[in-house]
């Protein structure tokens, strides 16, 4: 996420065991055969904003080196300590999306989901988020990425207002949206009560999302220097973006 986002240390846990994850699985999933279908390889990975792992848990294996990184040092701690589904563990580095740590040319695939890189809240950043990316990836790599749409951010969080996205025995979850519409960002306050012993333990969090539209995205992409190949609202069926759709999704390559 952009330098200086200090989301997701108090709510790692309760992501990591609110469901938010399945996202991250389906893609996991879908993954392989959108690469295949398009005759991309993913020998060496790089996920920005990893997260808790679950992704690249997914699809590290004997044959591939997948590293994540995540500016959440506790994400970072639960991604390190879960373990590995298959004969790999990913590696880990908590890094900026702006400025990861490694040499030109070190990964085939790099990849960002479930609106990170909405948390990039100026233009100016999110192109050198991609020229970074640009860097990073061997020629004839792909950036594989996904965002929440203008329409989501400003009509579909906002139609259900304050809301309850967790009740149990365990834990509250209480998010409440905004949107402005100067600058195109939607504003998430989340308030959680988690239990502790005999009593309950606050967390409050303010997550910010910039909306950008697919000829944005698009133009900053080929201003960094990739080549756009396609993008769609669902990667798994590769539906078409139109006005209404909730998340857009892009496969870029660099030029060899």
């Amino acid at each position: 996420m952009q330098k200086g986002n200090r989301c997701f240390e108090g709510f790692a846990e309760v992501y990591r065991s609110g469901g938010y994850a399945r996202f991250s699985e389906r893609v996991t999933r879908v993954l392989p055969g959108f690469l295949a279908e398009h005759g991309l390889s993913a020998n060496s990975v790089l996920d920005l904003a990893c997260g808790e792992g679950t992704f690249l848990r997914g699809i590290a294996t004997e044959n591939n080196w997948a590293v994540g990184v995540d500016l959440s040092r506790r994400m970072l701690s639960l991604a390190q300590n879960a373990e590995a589904q298959g004969n790999s563990s990913p590696l880990y580095a908590a890094a900026d999306m702006v400025s990861p740590p490694f040499v030109p040319g070190s990964f085939d695939l790099v990849t960002c989901w479930f609106d990170s890189l909405n948390y990039v809240t100026s233009e100016e950043d999110l192109r050198s988020v991609f020229e970074e990316v640009n860097r990073l990836l061997i020629p004839g790599g792909a950036f594989v990425f996904d965002m929440n749409t203008v329409f989501a951010l400003s009509v579909l969080w906002q139609r259900e207002g304050v809301s309850i996205q967790r009740n149990d025995s365990e834990v509250l979850e209480i998010q409440m949206p905004s949107f402005d519409f100067d600058t195109v960002t939607a504003k998430l306050e989340i308030l959680v009560m988690v239990r502790e012993g005999n009593g309950w333990r606050r967390i409050d969090e303010t997550h910010l999302e910039r909306g950008y539209t697919p000829q944005e995205v698009i133009g900053l992409l080929k201003g960094a220097g990739f080549d756009v190949r396609g993008f769609w609202e669902d990667l798994e069926y590769l539906t078409p973006l139109h006005d209404e759709s909730p998340r857009m999704w892009f496969l870029t390559i660099v030029p060899e």
